[in-house]
This record gives C-alpha cells, structure tokens and sequence, in this order.
C-alpha cells in the first residue's frame, strides 16, 4: 500500500476517534499474523505494546519505520487539531525524517564568521591587502602603533610594546631592550579569541610583536579548541639574521600543530623573475592570500 494512502487512512481514523493508539497497534499486529504470515519481504518494525522501547522485527511491507511511527504517537495530540491537509503534509514530513534522521533531525549549527586577524606590523600590511579582495568576515589588527591609512573596517587593538618604539623613516619600529622579554596579552586580545570565529591568524614573523603574538595566540586557540588557522611566513635573508632567528623561535613552537601553515619568501624569487625590493612584500602578502584560499 503507498505511502499517501496509509497517511490518509490514518488522518481519517484520529480524526474521527475512531483508532487509539493502542488499538492501532493491536489492529497491525493482529492484521499481520492474518494477511502477512507466508510474506518473505522484511525490515519493517512495529511495536507490540505502547511501551515497548525497541520496535519487533516482523516480515511485511515496509510502510514507516520504527522512528516514523514514534514521531506520529508522539504527535496525535498535535495532529487531531490540524485540518487535513496540513495534517498530511506533516506525517509526510515524517516519513521523509525517518529517512534521514541525521539530517533533518539534528540541531542545525549556525555558520562560522571568518575573522582575519594580522598580528604585528607586517600582519596588518597582510590584513589590509587581504580585505581589499572583499572576502566575507571581520578584521581585526593587534599591534603596537595603530598603521597609517587603516581601513575604518579593520579593528585596532594596541599591545604595550617591550623596550621602545622609534620611527627611523616615519614607520615605527620596536626596539627590545630584554632579549628575554615576554608580550602581554590584555584583556581587548583574550576577549577577542573567546568568541565563536573561524579565526585566521596572519603574521610575518621576525619582529618582536608579531612572532610572540602569533606563537601566543596560537597555542592558546588550540589549547582552547578553537576553529582557526595561523598563516606565517619566514622574512627574507636580507632582514637580517636576527629576524631569522627569532621567525624560527616562534615557527619551532607551533610548527607541529596541523593548523599552522608558514611561507618561506626567499621561495618567491623562484616563482617571479621580477622581484625586486620595492615590490617583495606586496608579493609576499599575494601569497598569504593564496593560501589562504586552498
């Protein structure tokens, strides 16, 4: 018998109180051990009392399974009020949820914003060129000296530099004074990573601030089982060896992590002819926003 069928055979007898619950299942027992004894067709399952927790495997028809009928006890209440149709489309609704119960029964999570997060200067740099191929998602810069020209969309969020801050060429550039000293996260950064982002950390490493930042942020997105993603690059050789070094302090302590993804720019001379130093940085942000992408 169809599907359709079955369903308005079942509105019309809740509707007009003829069937109770347990006398439907009585009937389907009884109509079974009657018209279904020598059937070699299976999977079907029917309860045999109203309390009964799991469904007894009988040989019949498939018409609903076990969860379908659950739904439809469950529901008699809601269904006596129902006008007809609307009645039918919901034991229909039903029926196409027992199918898929992962699916149409499961709580839908809500989808995650991205937030792009550049961390020290060369981080905002990447931040900036990345929001200008319009992706869907916030922004956000933590560093030490707010850039010139920030975008109005991209959220400044200051970290109290270690040592001082001199601006040589107009740009400023941090100097350390402790070879050990450590960056301190505030509250406006630990506030930031308790949200429910997809976080995208992106950092040129080298400098003081953005290779602590970037190896801080992200053994405590990880340790906080967070959905991110930290995209780091190694700085040219002519930064000079103290750059090297400290990129390869930071890389060392997060590079095991499988979330974690660093670029090597020297590489970028293999890939372009052209590369001069006027225009190497802005290839090496180009990069982070291909891989980004894969």
């Amino acid at each position: 018998m169809k599907l359709k069928s079955i369903t308005r055979k079942l509105w019309t007898c809740i509707k007009a109180n003829k069937l109770k619950y347990e006398e439907f299942l009585t009937l389907r027992v009884s109509n079974y051990s009657k018209e279904n004894k020598n059937s070699t067709k299976s999977n079907v399952y029917i309860w045999d009392s109203p309390n009964q927790v799991r469904p007894t495997p009988v040989r019949s028809e498939r018409v609903y399974s076990s969860k379908t009928w659950h739904l439809l006890v469950s529901n008699l209440k809601t269904f006596y009020i129902m006008n007809r149709r609307k009645a039918l489309k919901t034991i229909m609704a039903m029926g196409a949820i027992s199918v898929s119960p992962q699916i149409l029964l499961s709580k839908t999570k809500p989808s995650q914003q991205v937030h792009f997060i550049g961390l020290g200067n060369s981080g905002c740099n990447i931040v900036q060129h990345i929001l200008n191929q319009n992706p869907k998602g916030k922004f956000t810069c933590i560093t030490h000296s707010k850039p010139k020209n920030l975008d109005s969309r991209i959220q400044f969020i200051r970290v109290a530099p270690i040592g001082k801050v001199i601006h040589p060429f107009g740009d400023p550039y941090h100097i350390v004074s402790e070879p050990d000293a450590k960056i301190m996260l505030n509250n406006e950064v630990l506030q930031l990573t308790e949200g429910n982002d997809k976080f995208v950390l992106l950092a040129g490493l080298g400098g003081f601030t953005g290779s602590n930042l970037a190896k801080k942020l992200t053994l405590k997105l990880h340790a906080s089982n967070k959905n991110f993603r930290t995209i780091c690059s190694l700085p040219f050789k002519f930064e000079g060896t103290k750059r090297r070094n400290n990129a390869l302090n930071a890389l060392n302590a997060i590079d095991h992590l499988p979330q974690v993804k660093h670029l090597e720019l020297d590489h970028l001379k293999q890939k372009y002819n052209d590369l001069v130093l006027s225009n190497c940085f802005e290839r090496g942000d180009w990069e982070f926003w291909e891989v980004y992408q894969k």
